[in-house]
């Protein structure tokens, strides 16, 4: 709402809260995942999605005329153009992770076989409902929070979690596909509605199906599973009006050089180190989720 409007109680109670950028010089198509609104003699009320939540509502209805309200901590997203970037950006490091041989294609195959046809269903989904609701996309941004911390404990035990798979009988490789594919389904469903996952819920599942593979490898492989999805399921978001070009063309300029010169510095930093890094991006994004 602008400064000073006056609208009535149905008005507010029905409308829906918007965000942009007023010093950006285009249009950034925006999703609103939460907001707080003050109203004058009731308090402040924090609401998901881009609608009045129940309790807020209900303050609105007993609220005398001429009561001050005020909207703030409008927090947006833009899940279409960040799925678009992700598979632009980490185009480039599958080619650095190929040419250094750290992909294993057969896995990324199985995991297509799952995502692809997930993401499709999820945007055949979205189009049928409110894009702006957040009551899922709460649970799940809890959910992928939970993952990505228990994730950067997983890249740290990764070595004692090879060692012991070592001394145990191997796992069928039928059974493993199989479960590779499912993987690749819960990644297809989750990117598409959130555009996170991909990376973080990616090496956790990897690194517990194939606990011999170094974590270069698991990079890679996730990386290069993480370029088809993040593709197709941006071209959806693409069809939903979810995407901004220009924004997208700018992040770009910085980011591609900086993707190649992490892929051909991991190959040469460490081990030991390049998972102590890895561990701790994983959980300061995943204590950020669940905040």
């Amino acid at each position: 709402f602008k400064p000073e409007k006056i609208v009535s109680k149905s008005d507010l109670m029905n409308s829906t809260i918007g965000a942009d950028f007023g010093d950006f010089d285009f249009e950034l198509p925006l999703f609103v995942d939460t907001f707080k609104i003050y109203i004058q003699g009731k308090g402040t009320f924090a609401c998901e999605g881009n609608e009045l939540s129940a309790q807020a509502k209900q303050a609105v209805r007993t609220a005398k005329k001429g009561t001050r309200v005020t909207v703030s901590d409008i927090i947006p997203s833009a899940i279409g153009t960040d799925l678009l970037y992700a598979s632009i950006t980490k185009s480039a490091g599958v080619i650095s992770h190929s040419r250094l041989g750290n992909i294993e294609w057969k896995i990324v195959r199985n995991l297509m076989f799952g995502s692809i046809p997930a993401s499709f269903l999820m945007t055949y989904y979205l189009k049928g409902i409110d894009l702006y609701a957040y009551e899922n996309v709460k649970i799940i941004n809890f959910s992928l929070g939970l993952a990505l911390i228990l994730t950067s404990i997983a890249v740290i035990f990764q070595p004692l979690i090879s060692k012991k798979t070592a001394l145990h009988k191997i796992r069928d490789s039928k059974n493993t596909s199989i479960l590779t594919i499912l993987l690749g389904l819960s990644l297809g469903v989750l990117v598409t509605l959130t555009s996170v996952g991909a990376g973080a819920m990616g090496v956790t599942a990897l690194l517990l199906l194939y606990p011999k593979m170094s974590i270069k490898k698991i990079v890679g492989t996730d990386i290069a599973h993480a370029v088809p999805l993040t593709l197709f399921a941006g071209l959806g978001h693409w069809n939903l009006g979810t995407v901004n070009t220009y924004l997208l063309l700018s992040l770009l300029i910085g980011s591609i050089p900086g993707i190649w010169l992490g892929s051909n510095l991991s190959s040469k930093i460490d081990e030991k180190w390049l998972r102590y890094i890895l561990a701790i991006v994983l959980l300061i994004v995943g204590i950020q989720l669940i905040k």
